[in-house]
């Protein structure tokens, strides 16, 4: 990907505003694949995906 892919207004603003909020559906997969309490926050966590910083945003609000 060069410089370039995000340069029209168009596809930078539908990506950062039209990516599907999926973050607490995760999360309560995570919790139930890992017999965790669904009720219980987590401590910790870590956003490694490359996005437009939502996922980082509900961790740091704690929502999931």
């Amino acid at each position: 990907m060069d410089n370039k892919s995000f340069g029209d207004k168009r596809i930078a603003k539908g990506y950062a505003e039209d990516r599907p909020w999926l973050h607490k559906q995760v999360a309560l997969r995570i919790k139930s694949d890992c017999s965790l309490n669904i009720e219980t926050p987590f401590i910790n966590g870590l956003d490694v995906g490359c996005g437009a910083g939502r996922a980082s945003c509900h961790i740091c609000m704690n929502l999931i």
